[in-house]
């Protein structure tokens, strides 16, 4: 069947070709989340993520924040952690909250741009 061929070739990608192994290497193979009422610690972590994602604004996001949470959200950019990392003689700053606006390898990156 037409799907069947089509798992095939996915299949044939992600194991054989080195763009197919770097990708499947960022897939989560279990469920990364489960339901909230399962646990209070992952209520919690529901709530903050829908805090940033409704309230936060870093780096690129352009979006308006929704003002009403601006309290909220505040208290859970406190929470950030910054630290310096060195790569060669560059140091830049790393923050425990990051803005990813591309999901492919550094390195499929730099050949496209490259170009």
């Amino acid at each position: 069947t037409a799907g069947t061929r089509q798992l095939g070739q996915m299949a044939q990608y992600f194991r054989e070709t080195t763009k197919g192994r770097m990708r499947a290497a960022r897939v989560i193979p279990e469920p990364f989340f489960v339901h909230s009422h399962l646990t209070t610690a992952v209520q919690l972590a529901d709530i903050v993520a829908y805090l940033v994602a409704w309230g936060v604004r870093v780096g690129t996001m352009t979006r308006p924040a929704r003002s009403e949470l601006s309290g909220l959200a505040e208290r859970v950019c406190d929470l950030r952690f910054r630290t310096l990392r060195e790569d060669g003689d560059q140091r830049y700053p790393l923050w425990s909250f990051a803005v990813i606006d591309d999901l492919r390898p550094r390195e499929e990156r730099d050949s496209i741009s490259g170009q």
